[in-house]
């Protein structure tokens, strides 16, 4: 409830893309063939709904969420399980 209980703090958002933006974006980073990972489905995503964190261990991942050619303005943050 908006009661004004919530203040100043931050409330879930949940945002829907269609499979379609993501199918898209994904094959189009399948076609660069600039990907070092088989998660190029995250990176998609990542681009189109703008999100600059990623919380992973796959250090094939990580290289690809920082690679500019794939994810840019601004370059992508990532946490792992020891930060």
């Amino acid at each position: 409830m908006l009661d004004g209980s919530c203040v100043g703090r931050r409330l879930p958002l949940v945002v829907h893309f269609p499979d379609s933006a993501g199918d898209s974006a994904a094959s189009a980073m399948q076609a660069a063939q600039v990907r070092g990972s088989n998660d190029c489905h995250v990176i998609a995503l990542a681009t189109i709904a703008n999100v600059r964190i990623l919380c992973t261990d796959d250090v094939s991942l990580m290289s690809d969420f920082k690679d500019k050619r794939l994810l840019d303005r601004p370059c992508g943050e990532i946490r792992t399980c020891e930060t």
